[in-house]
């Protein structure tokens, strides 16, 4: 097991487990064809429910952040695959993504560090944008929004991207674009029209709208 997450070469990509926050977090980080411009945190559906790094939403975040020019960063969250912990209703998965940001920002601390996820993991990526401010951008697919009660949802301090489904039989498209717009800074929010959770036949559409996104984001950290 690594101590630290290990620093790779443009085009290498590594699996392994890292020392976090509750034992060993499971992960995959994967370059892009040359250094980094950016990186970026992905986290998986609820671990309750099969949620892993390998979901295919996810595989699709993290293909789409190396062809934009960033460092992806996939990782089990404790008590999933490899890692090691009981699953925490999401305080300790919030920990996790917490410290795997904090883990890249350690080795590439020059360049914009992105949150992503899908379902639960977006909630996540949210819960951590939320808490720091250096987040450049937040891309939360199909965000279960509800997970906040009667409470306001966190208010993440970036731009940040929600795409969903309006077929969405999992996490409510209407629910989630309500809550969406009633924030003080409210997300760009991409509805994909018949379409379910798991964006079944309409991964190449996902992509290209969070490639578009994330080439925007990043012409804009550069000016």
């Amino acid at each position: 097991m690594d101590q630290y997450l290990p620093r790779l070469e443009p085009g290498e990509s590594r699996r392994g487990l890292i020392q976090g926050p509750a034992g060993a977090l499971e992960y995959r980080l994967d370059m892009s064809d040359s250094e980094p411009q950016a990186v970026a945190v992905i986290c998986h559906p609820h671990p309750l429910f099969s949620g892993t790094m390998d979901n295919k939403v996810v595989y699709s975040l993290a293909r789409s952040a190396q062809s934009c020019g960033l460092a992806a960063l996939r990782f089990q969250f404790r008590g999933v695959g490899s890692s090691d912990g009981p699953h925490d209703k999401g305080v300790g998965e919030a920990l996790d993504t917490a410290f795997m940001l904090g883990e890249l920002r350690r080795i590439w601390p020059q360049v914009p560090a992105f949150l992503m996820g899908f379902s639960f993991g977006a909630y996540m990526a949210l819960k951590v944008a939320a808490e720091n401010d250096d987040v450049a951008g937040l891309i939360a697919i199909a965000p279960p929004l509800m997970y906040a009660g009667d409470a306001a949802v966190p208010q993440p301090h970036c731009p940040w991207l929600v795409i969903h489904g309006d077929a969405d039989d999992v996490v409510a498209h209407d629910d989630t674009l309500e809550r969406a717009r009633a924030m003080a800074q409210p997300p760009e929010f991409h509805t994909i029209a018949g379409v379910g959770h798991f964006f079944h036949g309409e991964l190449t559409q996902l992509r290209s709208r969070v490639e578009t996104w994330l080439t925007a984001r990043l012409a804009d950290s550069g000016d």
